[in-house]
């Protein structure tokens, strides 16, 4: 938002400064550091104003939209046919603790696993190839492999090999 009082500091923050990015996204996205400690260290990094930051943070992920007006409606389509979408994201401990309340995630969506509560990515498999990620989730709600479907834009071939057998 060009007109916000604030608006210089994107270009700053944008794109992540190369030590938040290679040093700590993945692990705050498997929920090994939180949004207060990636921010301070941003803050520190830029010599930024931390408390302005992780404010400005927090309202951001408060008012996060869909990309389309529709989706809301084409969920709710969904859920009447009976079928139960749920949210799978790779994504911080701020989409869980700002985004979802701010969206009204939980009652749009059956549910909602992220990366960073279950302390693993969509990816992530054990020594046996169970999925770190959707293993709990699926057992949780009685839902066999191959009884779902993930639609993702992550199309890498490591993704989409070891998602594949889950649903």
């Amino acid at each position: 938002d060009s007109t916000h009082p604030h608006h210089d500091l994107f270009s700053l923050l944008q794109p992540l400064p190369l030590e938040i990015h290679k040093g700590m996204f993945t692990s705050w996205m498997r929920g090994r550091v939180t949004s207060e400690e990636v921010i301070h260290l941003m803050a520190q990094l830029l010599h930024l104003d931390y408390d302005l930051i992780f404010q400005e943070f927090i309202r951001s992920c408060r008012q996060m939209q869909f990309v389309s007006k529709e989706i809301v409606y084409l969920i709710s389509i969904l859920r009447e046919q009976g079928i139960k979408a749920v949210i799978a994201t790779n994504n911080t401990d701020s989409f869980s603790r700002w985004t979802v309340p701010g969206m009204k995630l939980n009652d749009i969506f059956y549910g909602i696993i992220n990366s960073s509560d279950v302390k693993a990515l969509k990816w992530d498999v054990d020594e046996k190839g169970r999925s770190l990620f959707f293993a709990d989730f699926l057992y949780a709600y009685d839902i066999h492999y191959g009884e779902s479907m993930l639609i993702d834009d992550n199309d890498t071939d490591m993704a989409r090999a070891r998602t594949q057998g889950f649903g």
